[in-house]
């Protein structure tokens, strides 16, 4: 297409700059540009995903290792314990090492209910129920007074006697072994709350 120049007279081509060599390479430039923008911003996305999940890994092993060290601590405090200690109705056992029925009741989860065969549901209602401090009835860390380079965290720990174990006293030099379920829980005082439940046996 030809226009007539009005100061000269001259005919002249209408050319678009898209189409001139100055003008792709613009184009070129800007798509190179908008492209390594968007792979910025990609990159970025997935660096601050990774962190998080980091992050999110580091804190669920610190709550794991917090409150394994828990049910641990009570544990080895079971095996060392004189075994008379131990026995249902001795005066030198602890409050926090319950009988079935008794860790039944605090939770409220009605009598002849195994700890083995505990639901989710009955399992929350459980952990629930014990009280926030050191009554007695649970065994009460708290990280301010005992480890208070750890923060404001703070842990709970109870025992269930489940009583003599299935296995038969021929195996073990005519001890009685007595089966115990550990439930341990760790709260890092800034919502991040973690339980376990372990087993144990002992020669009684």
């Amino acid at each position: 297409m030809q226009k007539k120049n009005q100061k000269t007279g001259q005919d002249f081509k209408v050319s678009s700059m898209l189409f001139s060599s100055s003008g792709m390479a613009l184009v070129t430039t800007l798509l190179t540009l908008t492209l390594m923008t968007l792979s910025g911003f990609a990159l970025l996305y997935f660096a601050t995903r990774d962190i998080q999940v980091s992050g999110n890994d580091r804190m669920s092993r610190i709550l794991l290792h917090r409150v394994e060290g828990l049910g641990l601590y009570l544990s080895q405090d079971i095996w060392d314990k004189d075994p008379d200690y131990l026995l249902r109705g001795s005066p030198q056992r602890e409050l926090w090492l319950q009988t079935e029925a008794e860790a039944a009741n605090l939770a409220e989860l009605g009598t002849g209910k195994s700890f083995n065969a505990l639901t989710d549901k009955e399992f929350n209602s459980f952990v629930a129920k014990w009280p926030e401090k050191n009554s007695g009835e649970v065994f009460f860390s708290d990280d301010s007074v005992s480890l208070p380079f750890l923060g404001d965290g703070s842990g709970r720990v109870l025992v269930v006697d489940l009583g003599p174990s299935g296995v038969g006293s021929q195996d073990i030099g005519g001890a009685v072994l007595h089966e115990y379920i550990v439930f341990s829980e760790y709260d890092d005082g800034r919502g991040n709350v973690r339980f376990l439940e372990t087993g144990l046996r002992r020669k009684q």
